[in-house]
């Protein structure tokens, strides 16, 4: 394993930081900010480059509208000051409101003095890919919510369909898991980038009870879909759902280093009911925890650091690092009977 107490890392060359979290927008906002201030304490130390929203950015129920002034109190006065770009996925709570407005909200309030590449708010798509050229990263976002035809967000879309017309089905943004893993393999598959980062709300590990629960017989054969294509193809997977800070390496055979996948779902709501049941992770905070990922990226490898702000920060750096060339990516750990009737699917 890569696991490493480190102190201090020097890479060869200057790394890009990156900031990740999910299951932050509740209406008691303390330990929201607290994550808050502790970003902006490291983009002093370090400058910082992009960030991400792994889902659940608004509780209990999501937003209603574009007009929704939770869009305003617990994003843009909460995050603005960091000056940071935040690439955001949709989460199961996102789905008890209305989706459209989250993708919609980038465009909402025009600033002429600001790039939409620098924008607070990036959603294009309830799943999209985006790619920047320095560092050498693609990231590909998606909707896991619709990995089970019977949670409540999938079931909402479902009924969308039933009650609408050919014309309006168009025009309805969340994308069904069939035709995501299937978007998905033909991004990957085509992208030109060295580092590839897949972005999704749920994990496809955890060591926390709940995740294992969820996982029905449905669910567990679509994210076996999504897995096979992250050990083929992608470094890193990025998700929330469980309120914790965990690290997992997504297992292939023995001796061969499969992609990493992060947890990260204690950016403001912690469930103090959360129990580990397994321990497979290469890192997790203690139940109760509030922090983030530090995600560091270089042309040659990639470090991840959880950034506990509560309840017991600590200066000591515990990290998990990766050589890029130490990445045995290509190997299917099950062969699936994938579409391919690939599309993209445009901003909405």
């Amino acid at each position: 394993m890569f696991f490493s107490l480190l102190t201090a890392y020097s890479f060869a060359d200057t790394p890009f930081n990156m900031v990740a979290f999910g299951d932050f927008g509740e209406t008691e906002q303390e330990f929201q900010i607290r994550v808050r201030d502790s970003i902006q304490e490291l983009g002093l130390k370090e400058p910082l480059w992009r960030g991400f929203f792994l889902g659940d950015n608004f509780y209990p129920n999501g937003v209603t509208s574009v007009d929704d002034p939770q869009f305003t109190d617990k994003i843009v006065e909460v995050y603005q000051d960091l000056k940071l770009p935040f690439f955001a996925a949709l989460g199961n709570h996102d789905h008890l409101g209305d989706v459209k407005p989250q993708i919609k909200f980038s465009n909402y309030f025009k600033n002429p003095y600001v790039r939409d590449a620098d924008k607070l708010w990036q959603m294009y798509g309830s799943i999209y890919s985006y790619r920047w050229d320095h560092p050498d990263l693609e990231i590909f976002v998606l909707d896991t919510e619709m990995a089970d035809p019977m949670s409540p967000g999938s079931l909402r879309h479902q009924h969308k369909i039933r009650n609408s017309t050919l014309e309006d089905r168009a025009k309805i943004p969340t994308k069904t898991w069939e035709e995501q893993i299937a978007w998905l393999e033909n991004r990957l598959k085509n992208s030109r980038s060295r580092w590839k980062f897949v972005i999704g709300h749920h994990p496809i590990v955890s060591d926390v009870k709940r995740s294992s629960n969820e996982f029905n017989h449905i669910r567990n054969s679509n994210y076996q879909k999504l897995k096979n294509l992250l050990v083929k193809y992608a470094h890193l997977y990025l998700s929330g759902h469980d309120h914790s800070l965990q690290i997992h390496e997504i297992e292939l055979e023995q001796g061969a280093c499969g992609p990493l996948q992060i947890i990260s779902g204690a950016g403001g709501a912690v469930d103090l009911r959360t129990k580990f049941h397994s321990n497979k992770a290469l890192y997790k905070a203690d139940p109760g925890s509030y922090g983030y990922m530090h995600i560091r990226l270089s042309d040659q490898a990639i470090e991840i650091i959880p950034m506990i702000v509560h309840p017991n920060y600590s200066e000591q750096r515990m990290s998990v690092m990766r050589k890029f060339d130490d990445f045995s990516l290509g190997r299917v750990v099950q062969k699936e009977n994938e579409p391919t009737d690939y599309s993209w699917f445009p901003d909405v």
